[in-house]
């Protein structure tokens, strides 16, 4: 099936994005649940104070707005206002990051927002599927990928919750750095790494390894992490990390946000003669849809294109 017309698609999208995940919030069963942001909005006003670009902007370029206000960048809603407020106090506050204390909390905060997003964006997947043809095996193949998605991430979640809950459970950070200044690009979120890509994710196989990145760019410095739950994986990296130069691992992680992650903003004011193509055709399939095309992505996290 091709999503031939704009109108279907914004149909089929808005629908899927106004249906709920769940009825009451995920921690205290509060009916009030609030619109949470993937990006604290102190962060996003660090790169601009009006409007944003999001990655739904680039990659569907055809279909969605030019710019989305700040209320409206990366939402979910699975908490009420009190939980959002208190499960991620400490790295919603800048002030926290010059204390190496804080360094374990603020990644499972991270880790834990991450995972909430990814199985909202999982859910409206799964919604926006449910409008196309079963009888065909690509939309079969897609469905039963994000619903084995769902139960793996579903798995994370409780994860990230126990070890909110206990001091001594710690993720394994691969890489950190601060630069001394601020990048045109925020981004955060998580994406599975170990898994047969090519014939996809089984539910019956749903214990799969996590990488979470988050970059941060704060008044005059952006703060950049990559971490993971798993031992061996974050051994891997942090052995192949240590062969690159600062520069090579600076493109790496930009790489890795744009053809891994759901949820990266610029200013919608951003030179768009520097912003990549990396868009759907105008008459997209669904693979195409899902699937974003490999260019060479220009690296956002170098000094050369820092905010002014």
């Amino acid at each position: 099936m091709k999503i031939s017309a704009l109108g279907s698609y914004k149909k089929i999208r808005n629908q899927s994005v106004s249906s709920k995940i769940v009825d009451s919030c995920l921690l205290c069963e509060n009916e009030k649940i609030i619109a949470s942001h993937t990006i604290p909005q102190f962060v996003l006003k660090c790169i601009s104070n009006h409007a944003y670009k999001s990655s739904y902007q680039f990659e569907l370029s055809g279909f969605e707005p030019n710019y989305i206000n700040i209320d409206k960048a990366g939402v979910f809603y699975m908490l009420c206002k009190e939980c959002d407020n208190k499960a991620f106090e400490t790295y919603e506050n800048p002030k926290n990051y010059s204390n190496p204390t804080n360094l374990n909390q603020i990644l499972k905060e991270i880790a834990f927002k991450n995972a909430l997003k990814k199985q909202y964006d999982i859910w409206v997947a799964l919604n926006m599927l449910s409008e196309f043809d079963k009888s065909q095996s690509s939309i079969r193949d897609a469905i039963e990928h994000y619903t084995a998605l769902f139960y793996a991430n579903a798995d994370e979640i409780q994860s990230i919750y126990d070890m909110l809950e206990d001091d001594e459970k710690n993720f394994h950070l691969i890489y950190r750095k601060k630069l001394d200044y601020t990048t045109p690009i925020a981004a955060q979120g998580e994406f599975p790494y170990k898994y047969n890509k090519d014939s996809g994710l089984k539910v019956s196989q749903n214990k799969i390894s996590w990488i979470n990145i988050a970059i941060l760019p704060f008044e005059k410095q952006t703060e950049i992490f990559m971490f993971t739950n798993d031992v061996s994986l974050s051994k891997e990296k942090k052995a192949y990390f240590s062969t690159l130069t600062d520069t090579e691992k600076l493109k790496q992680i930009n790489e890795m946000v744009f053809y891994e992650l759901d949820d990266y903003f610029f200013d919608a004011n951003y030179n768009k003669a520097n912003l990549p193509q990396i868009h759907h055709p105008q008459n997209p399939t669904l693979k195409s849809l899902l699937c974003k095309t490999r260019i060479d992505v220009p690296n956002y996290l170098s000094e050369e294109y820092k905010s002014l």
